[in-house]
């Protein structure tokens, strides 16, 4: 019988005639052979424009159905009332992120279907708890690694019946990038964090927030002073202990309907929405609001905190349920030029009370142009019209 492949971490990475690879990602370092064909990697081609484009707006469908159940199911878990727009802040970047890259791989294991060939696959115990991201922006690191790759294709490839899965071996514990400052930088950022307390105990105060504005400093603090603020370094607040069992995630469930992705999908989000919405919620919640008091501000502006920091969407959220309106500035990226457009652009374009893209307008009346904030208060480019080259940059293509 054919030996199944499904990633580059756990599997023969030179093709001989006992290995099918499910796709070319398998191949180490993302080298090709000569010898790869249709008869030995199921994914061989890459999927047209129009499939892709079919793909966006079938994962734009089934967010929309699955967001509302998640919300009713995380006011049901943490006893809470909040509205749609609330967890659409909170979680809508990450559902989509989620749901974009289950579709693939979801893809990809229904060709298995059409090779016909007797397939097996050693699935390797990989851990539920082990795929659980701490937070949104862990998972963009966690969904690239070949050990979390392997647990989504083993969930897909349980019910196909021409693959047989078999026990071999445990993978050790997927580990995901540690973004925490070096031990022998906190003494010389001492004086800096002292500083920068003292600036945030202000800033909280402020009817307006200023946070990751993309700015240059010196313009940051020149609208932060017009607005009678200073700017607020985010610091994200101290986890409690003992956080992470798994009781919790238990009573948290979605209803299970839709096509046969959509079911699918849902019976994982339970066991893949990251630990900042489920086991961790309630005490980042508790840890922003003590931290911020009562009081909330009249308006919040960033341009990319929204995705880097599930506790600062946690308390816009909460802010937002006081009258506090979102004001969020493109950073970056690909709005306004893709044939359709990035997550990101439209996760901000749904949760922003007001949104600010470089140079275009979308049909929204929330969309204000402005120019790029990072050349606010520069010299100006010199005329370019007569250059020899020119540098096109087009896309940034991860492995999986």
């Amino acid at each position: 019988m054919l030996q199944l492949i499904t990633t580059f971490e756990v599997g023969a990475n030179h093709p001989d005639s006992n290995i099918v690879y499910l796709g070319p990602w398998c191949i180490e370092n993302g080298r090709t052979f000569p010898t790869l064909t249709v008869s030995n990697c199921i994914n061989l081609s890459n999927p047209s424009m129009d499939e892709r484009q079919r793909r966006v707006l079938h994962v734009d469908q089934v967010a929309e159905y699955i967001s509302v159940d998640l919300a009713n199911s995380l006011n049901h878990l943490h006893e809470t009332e909040h509205d749609l727009l609330y967890w659409q802040t909170c979680t809508g970047f990450w559902l989509e992120l989620f749901l974009d890259a289950l579709y693939d791989r979801w893809l990809n294991t229904q060709s298995v279907k059409d090779y016909g060939k007797a397939l097996i696959l050693e699935s390797f115990l990989i851990s539920d708890t082990d795929t659980i991201p701490n937070t949104t922006s862990e998972f963009n690191h966690l969904s690239q690694t070949g050990k979390w790759n392997q647990f989504i294709f083993e969930q897909a490839l349980n019910t196909v019946e021409n693959v047989s899965i078999v026990t071999r071996q445990k993978l050790n514990t997927i580990t995901v990038s540690n973004h925490e400052v070096p031990s022998n930088l906190h003494a010389s950022n001492s004086l800096r964090e002292k500083i920068q307390r003292v600036i945030n105990a202000i800033a909280k105060r402020r009817p307006y927030v200023l946070c990751t504005t993309y700015l240059p400093k010196g313009a940051e603090w020149k609208l932060a002073m017009m607005l009678r603020s200073v700017p607020l370094y985010w610091v994200e607040p101290k986890r409690s202990q003992n956080l992470d069992s798994l009781s919790l995630r238990e009573q948290f469930e979605l209803p299970i309907t839709g096509d046969e992705f959509e079911r699918f999908a849902r019976k994982l989000i339970s066991k893949q929405i990251p630990r900042s919405f489920i086991e961790r919620y309630a005490s980042i919640r508790s840890g922003v609001t003590t931290s911020f008091g009562k009081k909330y501000p009249r308006a919040i502006f960033t341009s990319n905190l929204h995705f880097s920091s599930d506790s600062f969407s946690i308390w816009t959220a909460e802010s937002r349920k006081h009258g506090c309106k979102l004001l969020i500035s493109q950073h970056g990226g690909l709005n306004g030029q893709g044939l359709f457009p990035t997550r990101t652009e439209t996760h901000e374009s749904r949760i922003a009370d007001c949104h600010f893209p470089w140079g275009w307008k979308d049909e929204s009346e929330k969309s204000k142009n402005i120019p790029a904030l990072i050349n606010v208060g520069r010299k100006e480019f010199g005329d370019q019209s007569e250059a020899p080259k020119l540098l096109l940059i087009t896309d940034c293509t991860y492995r999986y």
